[in-house]
């Protein structure tokens, strides 16, 4: 468990306290998102991941798996692109997923062309002029709109 990252977040100088249950007893794939052991054996599990992996995974937040979800293609955080990229999801619990491309950097993520509840997910998002994207997974509760960031990752589209 790691109590420290459960229990708020850092904004500016100021501590903002923000209970948290993410890594109370989370299973080592969870805590592999974003900690890395020195030792392989405290990864508890075999075979264990090698640092250039680690750095090159998706990122992942811990809700994405508490729903069950895992993500099949693409499975780098940094990936080439088009015109169009896809994420695809195997989403056996049929959780209402979006995803949104947004230049790198920029504060307002664009628009959700659609959402899905597939349990074989396949999520299109437009790149509309070359450059570096972010390309967020969100994730909505059965009842509202508002989704919840549960991925990120990468793509960029070079000039043509």
């Amino acid at each position: 468990m790691d109590v420290t990252w459960d229990s708020g977040n850092v904004n500016g100088p100021v501590f903002e306290k923000d209970f948290g249950t993410d890594y109370y007893l989370a299973p080592p794939k969870v805590f592999l998102l974003n900690h890395l052991p020195e030792q392989d054996d405290w990864q508890l599990q075999a075979p264990a991941m090698s640092r250039v992996e680690f750095v090159r995974q998706p990122m992942l937040e811990p809700k994405f798996f508490a729903l069950g979800l895992r993500l099949v293609s693409p499975t780098h955080q940094q990936n080439d692109g088009g015109k169009q990229v896809s994420l695809q999801v195997n989403n056996p619990g049929r959780v209402k997923l979006a995803a949104v491309a947004k230049p790198a950097g920029a504060a307002v993520p664009g628009q959700c062309d659609r959402t899905t509840t597939d349990a074989a997910a396949k999520l299109t998002c437009a790149l509309p002029a070359p450059g570096r994207y972010d390309v967020i997974l969100f994730a909505f509760p059965p009842v509202g709109n508002t989704g919840e960031s549960i991925a990120s990752l990468q793509f960029s589209r070079p000039a043509e």
